[in-house]
């Protein structure tokens, strides 16, 4: 028995619809998908003001709290992650809370580190870090 000749194993074409090759059509769609998405932006800019001003009554940094707060807020939520807070509760005994402002990360990792400085009375790398953010600023 020999291959099958190439005729034989061709594929059809795909079938393509008169309007893919109309852009006037294509253009329409674009635009229905465009002003719905515009549509869903312009609903959750509505609540980012609400957003944000609830988020301007707390403080930038907040008082220690112990991870059991925390973890009392998501009881109801997923177990797998109250099951990570108490791996946490293992090495850290408190938090912070933070001002989730979009510089929330760089403040609480700055806020962390000057505070392990105070609390370990590393005065030599207190004085590192001092000239180092006094140079920083000064370069502003």
């Amino acid at each position: 028995m020999g291959l099958p000749s190439a005729a034989a194993t061709e594929l059809p074409p795909t079938a393509v619809s008169p309007s893919a090759h109309d852009p006037a059509l294509q253009s329409s769609v674009a635009d229905t998908t465009l002003d719905a998405q515009i549509a869903e932006g312009m609903a959750d800019l509505s609540n980012i003001d609400t957003i944000r001003e609830s988020e301007r009554s707390k403080p930038y940094i907040g008082d220690l709290e112990p991870l059991e707060s925390l973890k009392a807020e998501y009881a109801q939520g997923s177990q797998v992650f109250v099951q990570k807070i108490s791996s946490l509760q293992a090495q850290y005994g408190s938090m912070r809370r933070t001002r989730g402002d979009g510089n929330c990360f760089f403040r609480s990792c700055i806020y962390g580190y000057l505070e392990w400085l105070l609390v370990h009375q590393q005065e030599q790398e207190c004085q590192r870090s001092a000239v180092r953010l006094h140079r920083g600023l000064a370069s502003i």
